[in-house]
C-alpha cells in the first residue's frame, strides 16, 4: 500500500531542493552581473548649464563623449572623461571638457552609488564678431541711418581648470553591460588657476555649474 505522507514529504523535500538551488544559480549570476572589470568604455550624453559668460550670460550646452574607466576593486576606480559641446546657435560659442579622477562607493548586486571627484578643464572657443548697432540722423527734413559697428574680442579662447564634484548611480543590465547616470557640480575657475587642491579651496574666482549625464558602458 502507497504511503502517501512519505511521497508527499518526498517531493515537498525535492521541491525544496530545486527552489533552493535555482535562487543559489540565479545569486550567483545576479552577482556576477555586479563584479567589475578591470576595463570599462563608456558614452554618454551630457548637459552642461554655464552661467556668468561675458556677453553672453547663462548658456546650456548639449552633446556628450566617452568615458574610460579602470577599477581597483568594487569600491574604487580611476577614470576618465572628455566631452565636446558645440554652439548653440546663439552665442557661437564651443566647449571641449576633459576630468580626470576617483570614483568611489558601493557597488551592490544590481545596482551601485558612488561619489566622484574629477579634477580637469574646460576649454572655450569663439571667434570674433562683429556687433552694429544703427544710428538715425535727420539734418534737415531727410533722415537716413548708418551703422554704428563695434569689435568684440573673445574673453573665452581659453582652458580653464575645472572641478567635477557629484554623485553616480549605475545599473548593471547585464554582465558587460552597464547603464550609468551622474549629477554633479562642475566648477569652473575664472582666472584659470585651481579652484580646489586636495580638498581646499584656493582661490575664490570660480563659477557652480549643474552638469547632467546619461550613457552607456561595456565591460572590456
Amino acid at each position: 500500500m502507497v504511503n502517501y505522507k512519505a511521497v508527499t514529504l518526498c517531493m515537498l523535500l525535492l521541491l525544496t531542493l530545486a527552489f533552493r538551488e535555482s535562487a543559489n544559480a540565479q545569486s550567483n549570476a545576479t552577482k556576477a552581473e555586479s563584479e567589475p572589470s578591470k576595463l570599462e568604455l563608456g558614452v554618454q550624453f551630457s548637459s552642461l548649464k554655464q552661467g556668468n559668460i561675458p556677453l553672453v550670460g547663462n548658456t546650456t550646452n548639449v552633446r556628450g563623449g566617452f568615458r574610460l574607466t579602470y577599477n581597483f576593486n568594487k569600491s574604487i576606480a580611476l577614470e576618465g572623461e572628455l566631452n565636446y559641446f558645440p554652439s548653440t546657435g546663439v552665442d557661437n560659442l564651443r566647449k571641449a571638457q576633459g576630468q580626470f579622477g576617483v570614483k568611489s562607493g558601493f557597488r551592490f548586486n544590481r545596482f551601485g552609488v558612488f561619489g566622484k571627484a574629477r579634477p580637469g578643464f574646460i576649454y572655450a572657443n569663439r571667434e570674433l564678431f562683429v556687433s552694429c548697432f544703427p544710428v538715425f540722423f535727420a539734418p534737415g527734413t531727410t533722415s537716413f541711418t548708418v551703422p554704428s559697428c563695434s569689435l568684440f574680442a573673445d574673453p573665452q579662447n581659453n582652458a580653464r581648470f575645472s572641478m567635477d564634484l557629484g554623485g553616480v548611480l549605475e545599473h548593471y543590465a547585464s554582465k558587460r553591460v552597464i547603464v550609468r547616470f551622474d549629477v554633479g557640480d562642475t566648477i569652473i575657475s575664472n582666472t584659470g588657476a585651481p579652484v580646489f587642491l586636495i580638498g581646499r579651496p584656493i582661490s575664490s574666482g570660480g563659477t557652480h555649474n549643474l552638469q547632467l549625464s546619461a550613457g552607456i558602458g561595456f565591460r572590456l
